[in-house]
């Protein structure tokens, strides 16, 4: 068949099909007719070349441009269809052609232009849902590649292109493209106006959404530029702001009981500490965002922080009160709290189990004692005292009661005066008492008592302290290896001495702390307890101060621990 040259006058509409190649049918041909547009960029009502092939021999051809792919038909054999019933072959296109709903839709998936005008050069905000999660978007403008993006877990995207330069006043198509979906929108281009553009004030405000819309102060909010990722401005609602004609980010953070849910105008996103999104200013528009918040609930208050003490207190079977017994407090884990002689105050306890012990002395043989659980031991009584934790506060009064009886005390006391014992301190502090420890301890003791009624006794000590980074080998200024203190305990003022239990002896009283040479803490409260190993032998020495003041000694040392090495008969 001879191939024919058509000259044709084409209609504005050509335009949006130039440059394709067609395929053809005659009502009745056994062949596929094809035709092609030579000039691939015609203008409209101008004259282009169109080349024809497979047409019937001088046959009158008729030529529609109402998409890519068109039917011509032999009008000698057929009368062509009218054109309203020719469709397009594009598939996969719907399109709501309502300007004030930017929204084109596909099947499940939908595409959002949020501006229905917008200028060369200029930012165009773009979002879509109901795609496949995870797949490729191509967005196009006239045909010409703009961005490619991929969808979220939820097939969802959110994307801020540029309108190209090239793109001339009037409509222009927006595609967005997947393997299985084509979606058009069609936006409105239009050129900036060279005069001066004046910037539009925009308020940013926030409002209740469980509260009848309530406005609320104080919503943290930050505008950044979308073309730069420059911070605009902070602030807090309500704030105003004078913004150039574009595209702006803004962030509203969640603050105090109030959760960020959503805002107008634009498209928002809920993070997890707020909420993103993007608007659009337009030049002298002034505008209004509003952010809506929903408020949490109230948490609950913190359980209030109860004041506990423990007292203990002794007293003989007639209800005479008994000053001088030897007790001792320790909490569930075993830890001393506190061991002193009746009557005893422990105070600032929290909640939980606290284990006592109360020892015999002389002819004072311990019986009972009340409230808590309580058995006799060979050398005293041992119980336990809860302290609920309900919420309230807790004063418990414990109270012993001891009786008397005739004891061999050379049979009960295995260490007893008269002593006069010496050896070695050796303790590493922790860093609880003095932040800058570890510290070394290390020195000498001597203890003496000559009688008990009436009381005669003394008690020195002389301590090195060291970093426990001292190292001879390094001098680094960060180690102080160099350093040390020099420690004594000296003018001992005994107020107890006496055996407490078969193979503990314990001094109390008051002495001085010297630091240096020079007074660190005097009269202040100290605590010597003398034990016993497994024949019964003083073989160990604790020395405690109990100072509670500022300056106290106790803050400076924990307890110190000996070995006694001489002079026990």
């Amino acid at each position: 068949m001879m191939a024919k040259h058509i000259t044709a006058i084409l209609l504005a509409a050509l335009v949006a099909a130039s440059g394709a190649a067609g395929l053809f049918y005659f009502a009745g041909a056994q062949e596929q007719a094809e035709i092609t547009v030579v000039d691939n960029q015609p203008q409209p009502g101008s004259q282009i070349d169109v080349a024809g092939s497979n047409n019937l021999a001088n046959s009158d051809v008729s030529i529609y441009s109402i998409s890519t792919t068109a039917t011509v038909q032999n009008q000698s054999n057929q009368t062509l269809p009218e054109s309203n019933n020719i469709t397009a072959t594009t598939q996969n296109q719907t399109e709501d052609d309502d300007n004030n709903n930017q929204t084109a839709t596909n099947g499940g998936a939908s595409v959002r232009v949020e501006e229905a005008e917008a200028e060369p050069g200029e930012p165009l905000a773009i979002s879509g849902d109901g795609f496949q999660p995870n797949v490729l978007v191509q967005i196009f403008i006239n045909n010409v590649q703009i961005t490619n993006i991929i969808t979220n877990v939820e097939g969802s995207f959110n994307t801020l292109v540029v309108v190209p330069t090239t793109v001339t006043a009037g409509s222009a198509q927006v595609t967005v493209r997947t393997e299985q979906t084509n979606i058009f929108k069609n936006v409105n281009i239009v050129q900036p106006d060279e005069r001066d553009k004046e910037p539009a004030t925009v308020r940013f405000t926030s409002v209740s959404a469980t509260d009848n819309a309530r406005a609320l102060r104080g919503a943290p909010v930050a505008v950044f530029d979308a073309g730069s990722d420059q911070m605009v401005d902070s602030g807090e609602t309500p704030m105003s702001l004078e913004l150039e004609e574009g595209t702006y980010s803004v962030f509203y953070s969640d603050f105090g009981s109030f959760d960020f849910q959503s805002a107008q105008p634009g498209r928002w996103t809920d993070t997890p500490d707020g909420g993103s999104g993007l608007i659009t200013v337009r030049e002298g528009r002034n505008a209004t965002v509003t952010a809506m918040y929903s408020e949490l609930p109230s948490p609950p208050p913190p359980p209030r922080e109860t004041v506990n003490s423990i007292t203990l207190r002794a007293q003989d079977t007639d209800g005479n009160v008994l000053n001088g017994m030897f007790a001792t407090v320790y909490d569930d884990n075993g830890t001393k709290v506190k061991q002193e002689f009746t009557q005893l105050q422990v105070g600032n306890l929290p909640p939980g189990t606290y284990r006592i012990f109360y020892a015999n002395f002389n002819d004072l043989v311990f019986v009972s004692a009340s409230p808590g659980s309580w058995v006799q031991t060979p050398f005293g009584g041992t119980g336990v005292v809860i302290i609920p934790d309900d919420g309230k506060d807790h004063h418990v009064v414990v109270t012993a009661t001891y009786d008397r009886m005739i004891t061999n005390a050379h049979e009960q006391f295995n260490i007893r005066a008269p002593l006069d014992i010496g050896g070695d301190i050796f303790t590493i502090t922790s860093n609880k008492t003095h932040p800058e420890g570890p510290f070394i301890m290390s020195g000498s003791f001597g203890l003496r008592v000559t009688d008990e009624d009436p009381l005669r006794a003394s008690l020195s000590a002389h301590i090195v302290s060291v970093r426990g980074d001292s190292n001879e080998n390094v001098n680094l200024p960060s180690q102080k290896s160099r350093d040390h203190d020099t420690l004594q305990i000296v003018d001992l003022d005994p107020q107890v001495a006496r055996p407490v239990g078969a193979n503990s002896y314990i001094v109390s009283g008051t002495a001085d702390l010297l630091l240096n040479g020079n007074m660190y803490s005097d009269d202040e409260r100290i605590q010597v307890m003398v034990r016993g190993g497994d024949d019964l032998t003083p073989t160990n020495i604790e020395i405690e101060f109990q100072g509670e003041h500022n300056n106290s000694a106790a803050h400076r040392l924990e307890t110190l621990y000996g070995a006694v090495t001489s002079g026990f008969q």
